[in-house]
């Protein structure tokens, strides 16, 4: 394949150090194509066709008002677009918690979450548990939801959702005659079942964690606590994980993702349904309690009449192509806020917190410094952050770490101080002129490009962004020596040729709308010095313990960090976790597909290649041993080219729970081409007369 004829950046790597092993490099080496998406794992589906078809009575409908989740039970079921979470995936990086698009980096604020879903940023971080058994955890599922779960319904403090499911449709719909507390169990089984299908779904795509329950306790007092801050602390660390590497699968709160997408970016934005009229004789159903939040506008469908959806390369080309006046910085006015109910702006004076994000175990910092321009402010070169590199790898097992537990204990302070962390800056106007120092620092440490100009499709859609902008380069080059000519030539001929050179240069670049370029240097690194990018040494903040299995149990699963020996502090409890390059990568995959499947089996090889055969032969056992293996690489390749083989008729094998629990997100590129289909599920289910 011959070299990109454009460089995508970073042209320095002090910023984005985890480059190497971002997804956007992937994509950039051709080892993830334009159809590999990865899987959004919701599984709210069923729940709000059990809404449509089982109408609620007055007292859940109030039960859910008295609670933290209204706003997200009163804006229904948005419809994912899988190559959009895709391409915004791509664009985003753990090292700042933003995206970075061609304007500047974006980011999902406690403002967005508050404004859009109604849900509380102000309030008690929401914290882990004590650890329970199983029957512990039946008896607090009983008492609080009515619901005792069998036992293999349960994995530790992660509940089947397919379970809540099958219970909750057998039951009877409720009654005024009901007593209080058979209406707040049957509530409780409605927002653990929001919780864990919406807000918080991990990529097990069929699991509630339990350890959110005994907050549920009194529905009342759920307010209290910052929900929308936790929401929004899993979904940066879902994002963050997905990010790096060939992952597959993502969590956490993606409606939202989706919805903030669409308000701030213009090129992909489709437009909201408005309210459908009644029909003459239908009975127009109750008013709900309070108006809903601001994204019930997108959860009654969209149509897609002048852009196209459902589709990663055309996403990827807009977002390459991006110019400033395509991203909506401030998208709520003082009118929209003003009109919405009064929980969307309850937390208004921590908006621009700069605070650790808590969610249980997970410690995410909210970065409103970077995105200044979101808050109507002058945006300047943020400081660097704090926080570790591989931050994303911690889970659920440093709980018993006390380094850790002291680590929560001061993040929980830090957001105890939350209102006296508010960022203050200077009014200004968002547009950032692109010979600001800002801009001139974010062309150098952003990523760029995300696809390849390189790699052309056989048929079907052609990528035109990096053409694009190799085209701008080389013109903005031209431009620059024409100009450099002019202050240095002698004779008038020269002077006059490098006049033509730079006006032509600027008139096809200002044709091009690509003029914002006349008004910088040509500060670009040539193709020729593109590199993985630095090799990083991780530290994982946990004991020198074993590595996590694979989904399937057995052997590590093969992510892009091995962990290797290296003497540590030991007060610190600090193993080292070690990125490779994703030529490395590639190469260990390579070794594991002809059947080494642990690094332990590879050292072991290499280390028995490296000693010479005495005489020229071999002991009998270990050609014994190497005939066994070779038979089991053998088996693995078969296996390998079974499991690689479509299905009969077209069909893959879905994923637990993506049947079994409702989600049919599932993308076509032709589904939906028009618009999607969320009004039908979410019409009339607010506010239900009993």
């Amino acid at each position: 394949m011959e070299p990109s004829r454009v460089h995508p950046g970073p042209l320095e790597y002090s910023v984005l150090k985890l480059q190497s092993m971002h997804r956007s490099h992937f994509v950039w080496e051709g080892d993830i194509g334009d159809t590999d998406l990865v899987h959004p794992r919701r599984v709210d589906g069923n729940f709000w066709r059990h809404m449509r078809d089982h109408p609620q009575c007055d007292r859940i409908i109030q039960c859910l008002y008295g609670s933290a989740f209204w706003g997200v039970y009163a804006v229904g079921r948005i419809q994912l677009d899988w190559p959009l979470i895709t391409a915004l995936l791509e664009r985003w990086r753990p090292e700042t918690h933003t995206f970075h698009f061609r304007s500047g980096e974006a980011t999902i604020t406690l403002q967005d979450i508050e404004i859009m879903y109604g849900l509380p940023v102000d309030g008690q971080p929401v914290h882990a548990v004590e650890e329970q058994s199983c029957s512990m955890w039946q008896d607090e599922m009983e008492r609080l939801t009515g619901f005792r779960p069998p036992v293999a319904a349960l994995k530790g403090c992660r509940l089947k959702i397919s379970a809540i499911d099958a219970h909750v449709t057998q039951l009877a719909d409720l009654t005024d005659d009901d007593p209080d507390e058979e209406v707040h169990k049957r509530c409780r089984l409605y927002i653990l079942w929001m919780i864990g299908g919406l807000i918080f779904p991990d990529t097990s795509g069929n699991r509630v964690n339990l350890e959110f329950l005994p907050l549920l306790e009194d529905l009342g007092k759920t307010v209290h606590y910052s929900w929308g801050s936790a929401a929004l602390s899993y979904l940066y660390r879902c994002l963050c994980r997905s990010s790096m590497e060939q992952k597959s699968d993502i969590g956490g709160f993606l409606s939202l993702l989706q919805v903030w997408a669409w308000e701030r970016l213009l090129s992909i934005q489709p437009i909201p349904r408005p309210q459908p009229p009644l029909n003459p004789d239908e009975v127009p159903p109750p008013e709900p309690p309070s108006p809903p939040p601001y994204a019930k506008k997108w959860g009654r469908g969209v149509d897609r009449d002048i852009v196209a959806g459902h589709f990663l390369p055309l996403y990827r080309d807009q977002f390459d192509t991006m110019t400033p006046d395509q991203f909506i910085w401030q998208p709520y006015d003082e009118g929209i806020i003003a009109d919405l109910p009064e929980r969307c702006s309850r937390g208004r004076h921590v908006w621009m917190a700069s605070v650790p994000l808590i969610c249980q175990n997970i410690v995410e910092d909210h970065v409103p410094k970077r995105v200044l321009r979101q808050f109507g402010l002058a945006q300047g070169v943020p400081d660097n952050n704090q926080w570790e590199d591989g931050h994303f790898l911690r889970d659920k097992r440093y709980k018993a770490d006390p380094v850790f537990q002291q680590f929560i204990a001061e993040q929980t302070a830090l957001w105890g101080q939350r209102a006296d962390r508010v960022v203050q800056d200077v009014p200004a106007h968002v547009t950032i002129p692109n010979d600001d120092p800002y801009m001139i620092w974010y062309r150098r440490i952003t990523r760029t490009l995300i696809g390849n100009p390189v790699r052309r499709a056989d048929r079907g859609y052609q990528s035109y962004a990096g053409q694009h902008e190799a085209l701008g380069r080389a013109l903005h080059y031209l431009y620059r020596m024409g100009l450099e000519m002019q202050q240095e030539a002698v004779d008038e001929r020269v002077r006059g040729w490098a006049r033509t050179v730079s006006s032509v240069s600027a008139e096809a670049l200002l044709a091009a709308s690509q003029g914002r370029r006349l008004s910088f240097d040509a500060d670009y690194a040539p193709p020729a010095k593109y590199e993985d990018g630095p090799a990083l040494t991780l530290r994982r903040r946990c004991g020198a313990g074993r590595a996590r299995g694979g989904r399937q149990g057995g052997t590590a699963s093969p992510v892009g960090h091995h962990l290797v020996d290296k003497d540590d502090d030991e007060d610190s409890l600090l193993s080292v976790a070690t990125l490779s390059t994703s030529r490395e990568f590639r190469q260990r995959k390579s070794k594991r597909k002809s059947g080494s499947s642990t690094a332990a089996d590879f050292n072991k090889k290499a280390k028995q290649k490296d000693q010479p055969a005495e005489n020229g032969k071999e002991d009998s056992g270990s050609k014994s041993k190497r005939n066994s293996e070779s038979s089991s690489s053998t088996e693995s390749s078969e296996r390998a080219k079974q499991k690689d083989q479509p299905a009969e008729n077209g069909k893959g094998k879905q994923k637990e729970g993506q049947v079994e629990n409702g989600n049919d997100d599932v993308q076509t590129g032709e589904k939906n081409s028009k618009g999607d289909d969320s009004a039908n599920v979410n019409k009339e289910i607010l506010a239900q007369p009993s």
